[in-house]
């Protein structure tokens, strides 16, 4: 059963996505204020700074939301192309419908659009080969990858390293500090995800 023509689910999937992305936001914020609010309750509840330290689980209520963002974009991104692939969508008509819709986010659709293939000039990828196509789609979901592996090396490493420190700060004892090398490990092994 055919859920409509394949541009209207593409641009179904983008709507949907976009919708995703601000849910997925607003629990971001939520967390964000009681990852800054929380330890400043404690402290003062209970008359100690020691509470204070862990304001550093923002860093991992960050990094949560620019993983689990990165992945539902990366999702839209393979169903798009996917379509692409099967002949049936244009990518140039996407973008220019996409586009045209005044209640979108620009800014939100313009990253959505910048990881699918270039649309300069219009067209031009939508009259590659089959074989060509896939060649293309498989370099863009390829460069999605590695950023988002470097964004979740980056977020581990950096959680490891601050939150060892904040332990270290509120419990006064350099033990959980021995974590701290792995996490500017994963940092430094983020860079070279990069690059590859």
């Amino acid at each position: 059963m055919s859920e409509g023509p394949v541009l209207l689910q593409a641009v179904r999937a983008t709507v949907t996505t976009i919708e995703t992305r601000a849910r997925i936001y607003r629990w971001a914020v939520v967390c964000v204020a009681m990852a800054l609010v929380g330890p400043i309750l404690l402290a003062l509840a209970f008359l100690s700074w020691r509470p204070l330290p862990y304001v550093a689980l923002l860093v991992p209520v960050v990094g949560a939301f620019l993983v689990i963002d990165s992945r539902t974009v990366l999702s839209w991104q393979r169903r798009v192309l996917h379509m692409w692939l099967s002949g049936d969508l244009g990518l140039s008509d996407l973008r220019q419908t996409v586009q045209a819709m005044r209640h979108v986010p620009a800014g939100t659709v313009a990253g959505m659009l910048d990881r699918l293939p270039p649309s300069e000039p219009p067209q031009q990828f939508d009259r590659l080969p089959t074989d060509s196509k896939a060649s293309v789609a498989e370099r863009c979901v390829a460069r999605t990858s590695r950023q988002d592996r470097r964004t979740l090396l980056s977020t581990a490493g950096a959680t490891l390293l601050v939150c060892s420190v904040a332990v270290t700060v509120s419990l006064q004892a350099a033990t959980p500090l021995l974590v701290a090398p792995v996490g500017l490990l994963l940092i430094a092994s983020s860079r070279r995800a990069s690059v590859r």
